[in-house]
């Protein structure tokens, strides 16, 4: 299970819950969310991406803003709810943003592509790829929150080591006062074997209790969801939905809060 599948089901989740609407954005170039919300990959070459978006936010040695409003998608499921759930799409070219030796122009053009076409949505979610290179970079850029997903083993407890101090490189060079780790959430965790229960404590203890907003463990059901590219909420209905479902509520509801309140200051 990886960091995709819980994009797409607390996307999923926030509408379908609190009615939020709500926009993914794919960042990784391998564009599983956006093959999970509908969006054919390999066939819609013509439809603007977000690297095109990117690419567009720099004209003439400045920064151009708004360039992302052509490539939102609604989603492309069958589902009453479905315009309150959007996507700007990835496809395999965005691995070229990575090729770029950035100047600090470089990693705010997502910023400026982005700039007054979210006033439409209540939460944005990036998808962003496992590395610390440009494209999270970007992400964090225009972003006030961060989220981390996580998995309790050693090679997981340092990347993430890694990802705080990029996060405050990030903050401090690219001028994001606020950007700071809200909450994390431990995937994939087993609770039956000492490795998993070591690793989880010693995350817990170093990033906070406080931050801790849950922990999905590893089930078979769910590995197969994520291969399918398929959310939890289009399972049957079943106890094992329900008990799969009672895993995200508490993530889902800390960012409902985080929203929600955002939204009530700003007005």
């Amino acid at each position: 299970m990886g960091k995709t599948n819980e994009v797409i089901n607390v996307a999923v989740f926030l509408v379908v819950m609190y009615g939020l609407r709500v926009r993914v954005i794919d960042l990784d170039p391998q564009a599983d969310s956006s093959a999970a919300l509908g969006f054919e990959v390999d066939t819609e070459e013509d439809a603007p991406s977000v690297y095109d978006a990117i690419t567009d936010a720099y004209a003439r040695q400045r920064l151009v803003t708004g360039t992302a409003a052509r490539a939102i998608q609604e989603c492309r499921w069958d589902v009453p709810w479905k315009d309150k759930l959007t996507f700007i799409p990835s496809r395999f070219d965005l691995e070229e943003a990575n090729q770029v030796a950035p100047n600090l122009d470089y990693y705010l053009r997502l910023r400026a592509a982005l700039e007054g076409t979210d006033d439409d949505v209540d939460v944005t979610l990036y998808d962003c790829p496992p590395s610390l290179g440009v494209l999270p970079q970007m992400a964090w850029a225009d972003s006030d929150d961060v989220m981390l997903v996580t998995q309790p083993s050693f090679r997981s407890y340092r990347g993430l080591r890694r990802t705080q101090a990029q996060l405050y490189y990030v903050k401090d060079k690219l001028l994001v006062p606020d950007l700071d780790v809200v909450g994390y959430v431990i995937n994939g965790a087993r609770d039956q074997t000492k490795n998993h229960q070591h690793w989880t404590k010693r995350i817990i203890s170093e990033l906070g209790e406080d931050r801790h907003w849950g922990t999905v463990p590893l089930r078979a059901t769910l590995s197969r969801l994520d291969d399918q590219l398929k959310a939890v909420e289009f399972m049957d209905d079943s106890a094992e939905k329900e008990a799969l479902k009672a895993h995200y509520k508490p993530i889902v509801h800390r960012i409902h809060t985080l929203a929600t309140t955002t939204i009530n200051e700003e007005i």
